[in-house]
């Protein structure tokens, strides 16, 4: 059953009189009509700009493109979309399989998907507009994984910023010796011992594309397999302002 959107109004919390729109989707499937099948369950939950027109539709489309790998900038019809897919792919790769193994004696719960987004706005440096999303999935195995998708947005263009807008060229060795400070707090140990953790251990650290301009502090997230096994999670690392001030190159108020 698909939800249809309903209004809220955030306007009382920004300064730009910016209007959002609840987006959900919500399907689910079972493999067979046999009592107990395994199935498939689609939530995404999520919430867009509708209001001022032309910033909403660059802001909406590159959510979008990002999440759903989908150009438009109707976002309730690229969750649908995405919803539609999952379920019917689902059908697709694993019918046939479960009916071969469901002959047998070996019926498990491996056969059991579920994909939950989860996405929101909020307010960050200089009036910057952030988004946040975390993808959950879980296509059988043992654990389900989550990885997040930042986005920074201009709140008068709706234009996306990048790392280049947040930081002056040339800036990634220092960010890279801030971001080996904060790895090292975050794990509690010498750089030198992360390997042994897991941590670093088949790759150099290096400036995430995921960051997130919040208000006090960026956030930087390394999503799972990134820089360390998947049972660590996300890492996120966060570094204040104060630290970045000969790096950062956006000083007024967007």
């Amino acid at each position: 059953m698909m939800l249809s959107a309903t209004s809220c109004d955030h306007s009382t919390t920004n300064p730009y009189g910016l209007k959002f729109e609840n987006v959900e989707s919500t399907d689910s499937t079972t493999l067979t009509e046999d009592v107990g099948a395994p199935q498939c369950k689609v939530k995404i939950g999520m919430e867009k700009v509708v209001e001022p027109f032309q910033a909403a539709t660059k802001i909406n489309c590159a959510i979008a493109a990002a999440v759903f790998g989908q150009h438009t900038n109707d976002l309730q019809a690229a969750a649908d979309s995405f919803c539609s897919e999952r379920l019917s792919r689902y059908h697709s790769r694993l019918a046939s399989i479960y009916a071969n193994e469901r002959s047998g004696s070996m019926i498990t719960d491996w056969y059991n998907y579920s994909y939950h987004i989860k996405g929101e706005y909020s307010f960050g440096y200089k009036n910057c507009l952030c988004y946040k999303t975390c993808v959950k999935n879980y296509e059988g195995g043992i654990n389900s994984v989550s990885r997040y998708i930042c986005l920074n947005f201009n709140p008068r263009t709706g234009e996306v910023l990048t790392q280049e807008d947040f930081f002056k060229p040339g800036s990634t060795p220092q960010l890279l010796e801030l971001l080996t400070e904060a790895l090292q707090e975050h794990f509690g140990c010498p750089y030198r011992e992360l390997p042994q953790k897991g941590i670093l251990k088949y790759t150099s650290l290096f400036v995430p594309r995921q960051i997130l301009a919040l208000r006090k502090a960026m956030v930087f997230i390394y999503n799972p397999y990134e820089i360390a096994p998947v049972s660590y999670g996300a890492i996120e690392l966060e570094i204040p302002y104060n630290k970045m001030e000969d790096i950062l190159n956006i000083k007024t108020d967007l």
